[in-house]
């Protein structure tokens, strides 16, 4: 598990013993090279900072490595999606812009 290869949301379940309420992201309102990673911004990308920290902290240190793996080898393909046009205007924030903005900020709680 500790390598960059995406891996399917059940999977990392498995690693994670609180499990956040079910956030349900859909594809099409995120870039098509970042599919791959909706399940970790539907586990890790809660909007509520507690909570957020909460799931973390639930999350088993080889679960960590692995998610901290896979986020630094898309972090520069997240972050030009999240700093493009979408994020000059709030008014345009969809649930999948929201989580995945959510898994950055805790991403940087586990550096």
């Amino acid at each position: 598990m500790g390598n960059n290869t995406p891996i399917t949301k059940s999977a990392l379940l498995e690693y994670v013993q609180l499990h956040p309420t079910a956030v349900e992201i859909d594809r099409n309102d995120v870039p098509e090279n970042l599919w791959k990673l909706i399940p970790y911004a539907e586990i890790w990308g809660v909007s509520d900072d507690d909570f957020r920290g909460e799931v973390f902290n639930s999350t088993s240190l080889e679960a960590l490595r692995h998610v901290r793996c896979v986020f630094e080898k898309y972090e520069n393909e997240i972050e030009n999606w999240l700093a493009g046009d979408e994020g000059l205007d709030p008014e345009y924030y969809t649930a999948a812009y929201i989580a995945f903005s959510s898994w950055v900020m805790g991403m940087d709680g586990i550096y």
